[in-house]
């Protein structure tokens, strides 16, 4: 039996009313009849699910019901999952596009009963895409999960700039979707694509997926709502534009690893973009956590957008690393009461942190004028080519509060005219090498507001938006919570500095000197 089937048979029988009122109510023998009985339909009910097979080397017509029985094509098996069943993709490569829209050809899952789609073999399923319709699309559908499928798509000069055509994995207009140890890259390079786009959705989750070979974005969340994005990894690769392809920010490498776009009440927890524009948040209510930006250009970009009169309000940025970026560590423009706390800023080529209010510039041709609003405390920069700390625009700001700062050997320390930095001193913190975490004897301890650490400590992992007492990096290894590896896409032998399961020494986890925190 499945571990989402076991799940579910237990998610049944605990919610039975008949027990829980039994427990309180009758006598022993009693509860026990009603538990048997309870017990004899969870598993009558969880019976009437099916597990099903599909394999490029299978027959459509047959029962679909063993590997040996397996059907051919998504065509024919997607229409006959019901609520509660599983299709199990069998080792090989299907050149079919998996397009799953419950309008049409699909049936919507249920609370109790998600229908599920699972490689047998953890990546070794291949949705292999032409550049057109993405190899893996879901549409117009809720309680659906997706588990350990390995897709990619790649160039192709007919498809149009815009719409779902090029993408790798495509959800849209739908609601209630888990996305499991999934592998992505080569989106289509002559469209405005990315190897993850969720768009106009809500209630999403992204769990220990990895993205490569991209040039717009890794992880691209859009106009949704109630995303989560949990233990994923994202590196281009310096995927560059083609000549004649769709122009991106960054013509030399993909653009953002991870952004919410137009996005709201979201959340990203424990992500790791390396080679990529940024981690970039545009939108509201969202919540960035223990994520670290690694030799991106900038580090984080937290804004509101360019174009859009979209206001950037209500966010937190708490306990991120932004680690040797071409630019800023982190770089917060126009935000409306939004806290960033908790940070550390290490070896960027500008500035550890820069504030300011440009957004609001007549310059940008936009419709608005803002007073804005920030609280930055309990954060490190050290080792930045220009400014530990910049603030720009301070007569601008209608609240700015610069609380329990540390700055050390940047080129310039502060640069904060007019603004009162409250317990923040310039002397060493005492690190060492170590990147993700604040060692034990370093003075940052317990020295900021509320006797918190000053700087991150990417330990322990965080679920949805709230640290746990489970570790983040492998006790054993150090190793970053990677997916199965796949020769030639994500595999330390052929990538040894831009892989998800070699990370980890280049952010000094088990190496330089820091222990495996």
């Amino acid at each position: 039996m499945s571990k989402h089937r076991i799940r579910l048979c237990w998610q049944e029988f605990y919610n039975r009313s008949c027990c829980k009122e039994g427990i309180k109510l009758i006598k022993n023998v009693f509860l026990i009849n009603c538990l048997v009985l309870t017990f004899s339909y969870a598993v009558t009910s969880v019976a009437q699910s099916t597990d099903y097979y599909v394999s490029p080397n299978g027959k459509d017509g047959s029962s679909g019901t063993s590997a040996s029985s397996a059907w051919k094509t998504f065509k024919y098996a997607v229409p006959k999952l019901k609520p509660g069943d599983t299709l199990i993709l069998l080792d090989g490569t299907y050149s079919e596009h998996l397009s799953i829209d419950c309008t049409k050809n699909a049936f919507n899952g249920t609370k109790d009963k998600r229908i599920s789609i699972i490689a047998q073999n953890e990546r070794k399923a291949f949705l292999k895409g032409d550049g057109g319709d993405p190899p893996f699309s879901l549409r117009n559908c809720s309680y659906w999960i997706i588990e350990g499928i390995r897709a990619e798509s790649k160039d192709n000069a007919d498809t149009t700039a815009y719409g779902m055509k090029g993408h790798v994995f495509h959800i849209m207009n739908s609601s209630d979707i888990t996305l499991g140890r999934l592998l992505g890259a080569f989106p289509n390079r002559y469209t405005n694509t990315h190897v993850f786009n969720i768009a106009n959705s809500a209630k999403i989750l992204i769990e220990e997926s990895e993205a490569y070979y991209f040039h717009r974005h890794g992880f691209s969340i859009s106009n949704s709502s109630y995303v989560t994005l949990r233990r994923n990894y994202a590196n281009s690769r310096g995927y560059a534009d083609l000549s004649d392809g769709y122009r991106s920010i960054n013509t030399k490498m993909g653009d953002e690893g991870f952004v919410f776009y137009l996005s709201t009440d979201s959340v990203m927890e424990n992500n790791i973009s390396e080679n990529n524009l940024a981690i970039i948040d545009i939108g509201q209510r969202n919540t960035i956590m223990g994520n670290i930006s690694l030799s991106n250009v900038q580090g984080f970009s937290l804004s509101h957008h360019p174009k859009w009169d979209s206001e950037f309000r209500d966010n937190t940025s708490i306990n991120n690393v932004a680690y040797n970026n071409t630019s800023n560590g982190f770089f917060i423009r126009t935000p409306m009461n939004v806290v960033a706390e908790n940070n550390t800023s290490i070896k960027n080529k500008d500035s550890g942190f820069k504030m300011d209010n440009e957004m609001s510039r007549p310059s940008r041709n936009v419709s608005w004028t803002i007073y804005p609003s920030l609280a930055v405390r309990n954060s490190l920069a050290v080792n930045n080519s220009k400014n530990g700390f910049r603030t720009d625009d301070v007569n601008e700001f209608s609240s700015l509060a610069l609380q329990y700062l540390r700055a050390f050997a940047n080129y310039r320390d502060y640069s904060t005219p007019g603004v009162s930095l409250s317990s923040s001193s310039s002397s060493d913190p005492k690190i060492g090498n170590c990147i993700v975490y604040i060692p034990s004897g370093s003075p940052l301890k317990k020295a900021g507001k509320d006797g918190k650490d000053i700087g991150a400590n990417i330990i322990y992992r965080y679920e949805n938006g709230e640290l746990t007492d489970n570790k983040l990096w492998n006790q054993s290894t150090g190793q970053f919570p990677c997916g199965a590896t796949v020769p030639g896409i994500n595999d330390g032998s052929d990538f040894p500095d831009s892989a998800c399961v070699n990370v980890h020494k280049r952010l000094n986890v088990g190496v330089n000197g820091c222990s495996i925190p």
